[in-house]
């Protein structure tokens, strides 16, 4: 949030390489108040052709071909099939309270901010039959709100590293990506 228009324009003229990773469409949805320097930013970035644009999804693609004509493509989101196919080992010590229950474990690695559908994680915490596991960065203040890290059958456990997801991701029993239902 320091870079402004200016920097990069500052930065095209003096023979940078300056690539523009738009992963995520620029809505107050995903970041909340977002500041006017990133909007000006964001139609340099669109507009400048010396600069390249990569974007992760078709309707970002589409966005970006309005505004120029070369420099840009999409990287959509991948998986590395052998990182995630790991066999069960011993698991990672603050998983096993979770996994002593008997219960299924649901599990949410990602980030954890006011996209998130908290009353969904609710009813499968209050159903009974489930234990579940989230994994993030707290994006904003909505996951101590929710009132779910205080609940007995939620398991809190904080970032980790990418390189040690699949250590848990192999206990969950049902993977989740629990998005709030909205335009975005």
């Amino acid at each position: 949030l320091v870079t402004t228009a200016e920097d990069v324009q500052d930065f095209l003229q003096r023979g940078f390489k300056v690539v523009y990773e738009y992963i995520d469409e620029i809505s107050t949805d995903i970041t909340g108040n977002v500041p006017d320097l990133v909007h000006r930013r964001h139609e340099v970035l669109l507009n400048d052709e010396r600069a390249v644009v990569v974007t992760t999804s078709d309707q970002l693609y589409e966005e970006v071909s309005e505004h120029r004509s070369q420099n840009f493509v999409l990287s959509t989101n991948g998986v590395d099939v052998d990182h995630w196919r790991i066999p069960k080992r011993n698991p990672p010590e603050d998983l096993k309270p979770a996994l002593t229950t008997g219960r299924i474990i649901v599990g949410y690695h990602g980030a954890l901010a006011k996209w998130i559908d908290y009353d969904l994680l609710h009813m499968i915490a209050d159903e009974g039959s489930y234990e579940l596991v989230l994994i993030g960065h707290e994006h904003d203040d909505e996951l101590p709100k929710s009132g779910l890290k205080g609940h007995p059958h939620v398991h809190f456990l904080g970032s980790k590293s990418y390189f040690d997801l699949n250590t848990y991701a192999i206990y969950y029993d049902v993977a989740i990506l629990p998005f709030r239902k909205s335009n975005l």
